[in-house]
């Protein structure tokens, strides 16, 4: 197994698979590549650095992608879909909170 640091040298843009020429000609950019797009991006480059087809660069195991900043060193991962980051009054760094579901109350509250 390898571990492989992909540094652009021009800003990476990700789109949809939507194609160009249709009534709406939008594609939507997308935030983070998909791992397919890093699958097959890294199978090319293997190939063709190793001057072999690409049939056998298929058979080739790809993990990832995760995202790391130069600037910090660190591991960049998604924010939870269930928490938020807030900063309270009165204190110096953000806190990460859990969203839970609360009890409905009977005062006034309720659902459909």
């Amino acid at each position: 197994m390898h571990d492989y640091k992909i540094t652009p040298m021009q800003p990476l843009i990700f789109r949809d698979g939507k194609p160009f020429g249709t009534d709406d000609n939008i594609a939507d950019t997308l935030a983070f590549p998909t791992p397919s797009t890093i699958a097959g991006a890294m199978r090319t480059a293997w190939a063709e650095s190793n001057g072999r087809d690409y049939n056998k660069a298929l058979k080739k195991s790809v993990f990832g992608p995760l995202l790391f900043s130069n600037k910090t060193n660190e591991l960049l991962l998604p924010t939870p879909a269930d928490s938020v980051c807030l900063k309270p009054e009165k204190e110096s760094k953000s806190k990460i909170f859990r969203l839970t579901p609360q009890c409905i109350s009977d005062a006034e509250e309720g659902t459909d």
